[in-house]
Protein backbone atom coordinates (compact mmCIF):
# COMPACT_ATOMS: atom_id res chain seq x y z
CA UNK A 1 0.00 0.00 0.00
CA UNK A 2 1.22 3.49 -0.78
CA UNK A 3 0.73 6.27 1.76
CA UNK A 4 1.59 9.89 1.13
CA UNK A 5 4.44 11.09 3.34
CA UNK A 6 3.14 12.93 6.39
CA UNK A 7 -0.40 11.61 6.09
CA UNK A 8 -1.96 9.56 8.84
CA UNK A 9 -2.91 6.02 8.03
CA UNK A 10 -4.81 3.55 10.16
CA UNK A 11 -5.03 -0.19 9.59
CA UNK A 12 -7.94 -1.72 11.48
CA UNK A 13 -7.72 -5.16 13.01
CA UNK A 14 -10.32 -7.44 14.54
CA UNK A 15 -10.06 -8.09 18.25
CA UNK A 16 -10.69 -11.80 17.84
CA UNK A 17 -10.15 -13.52 14.53
CA UNK A 18 -12.17 -16.64 13.73
CA UNK A 19 -10.59 -19.78 15.14
CA UNK A 20 -10.14 -22.95 13.19
CA UNK A 21 -8.88 -25.99 15.08
CA UNK A 22 -7.68 -29.35 13.91
CA UNK A 23 -8.03 -32.34 16.20
CA UNK A 24 -6.23 -35.51 15.21
CA UNK A 25 -5.21 -38.91 16.41
CA UNK A 26 -2.05 -40.78 15.52
CA UNK A 27 -1.77 -44.53 15.47
CA UNK A 28 1.12 -46.94 15.04
CA UNK A 29 0.79 -46.72 11.27
CA UNK A 30 -0.11 -43.06 10.80
CA UNK A 31 -3.03 -40.68 11.18
CA UNK A 32 -6.22 -42.29 12.42
CA UNK A 33 -8.62 -39.36 12.38
CA UNK A 34 -8.68 -35.67 11.60
CA UNK A 35 -11.51 -33.38 12.63
CA UNK A 36 -11.64 -29.65 11.82
CA UNK A 37 -13.90 -27.35 13.82
CA UNK A 38 -14.40 -23.69 14.67
CA UNK A 39 -14.72 -22.13 18.09
CA UNK A 40 -13.42 -23.47 21.36
CA UNK A 41 -13.19 -27.11 22.28
CA UNK A 42 -15.50 -28.06 25.14
CA UNK A 43 -16.17 -31.40 26.78
CA UNK A 44 -19.40 -31.96 24.77
CA UNK A 45 -17.61 -31.07 21.52
CA UNK A 46 -14.74 -33.42 22.44
CA UNK A 47 -17.23 -36.22 23.11
CA UNK A 48 -18.79 -35.56 19.69
CA UNK A 49 -15.36 -35.85 18.05
CA UNK A 50 -14.77 -39.16 19.83
CA UNK A 51 -18.19 -40.48 18.75
CA UNK A 52 -18.14 -39.24 15.16
CA UNK A 53 -14.45 -39.36 14.28
CA UNK A 54 -12.05 -41.27 16.50
CA UNK A 55 -14.00 -44.33 17.63
CA UNK A 56 -15.42 -45.28 14.20
CA UNK A 57 -12.11 -44.70 12.39
CA UNK A 58 -10.01 -46.51 15.00
CA UNK A 59 -12.44 -49.45 15.00
CA UNK A 60 -12.30 -49.62 11.21
CA UNK A 61 -8.50 -49.51 11.15
CA UNK A 62 -7.59 -51.69 14.16
CA UNK A 63 -10.78 -53.55 15.01
CA UNK A 64 -13.06 -52.96 17.97
CA UNK A 65 -11.25 -53.53 21.25
CA UNK A 66 -7.78 -53.63 19.64
CA UNK A 67 -6.76 -50.06 20.46
CA UNK A 68 -6.68 -47.71 23.43
CA UNK A 69 -6.93 -43.97 23.91
CA UNK A 70 -4.10 -42.08 25.61
CA UNK A 71 -4.66 -38.43 26.47
CA UNK A 72 -3.25 -35.68 28.66
CA UNK A 73 -4.80 -33.95 31.66
CA UNK A 74 -6.54 -31.22 29.67
CA UNK A 75 -9.68 -30.09 31.56
CA UNK A 76 -11.89 -31.22 28.66
CA UNK A 77 -10.38 -34.71 28.82
CA UNK A 78 -10.82 -34.92 32.60
CA UNK A 79 -14.35 -33.42 32.67
CA UNK A 80 -17.01 -35.57 34.34
CA UNK A 81 -19.05 -35.70 31.11
CA UNK A 82 -16.03 -36.94 29.17
CA UNK A 83 -15.07 -39.49 31.81
CA UNK A 84 -18.65 -40.77 32.02
CA UNK A 85 -18.72 -41.15 28.24
CA UNK A 86 -15.38 -43.00 28.20
CA UNK A 87 -16.56 -45.32 31.00
CA UNK A 88 -19.77 -46.12 29.12
CA UNK A 89 -17.78 -46.88 25.97
CA UNK A 90 -15.36 -49.07 27.90
CA UNK A 91 -18.25 -51.05 29.32
CA UNK A 92 -19.47 -51.90 25.82
CA UNK A 93 -16.29 -52.00 23.75
CA UNK A 94 -13.43 -52.39 26.24
CA UNK A 95 -11.22 -50.13 24.15
CA UNK A 96 -10.95 -46.77 25.91
CA UNK A 97 -9.34 -45.87 29.19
Amino acid sequence: MWVKKGSQHYIGTKAHCPKVHVWGAIGKDGVVGIHVFQGNLSAPKFIGILKECLIPQANDRYGQGNWSLAQDNDPKHRAHKTQDFLKSEKATSNQLF
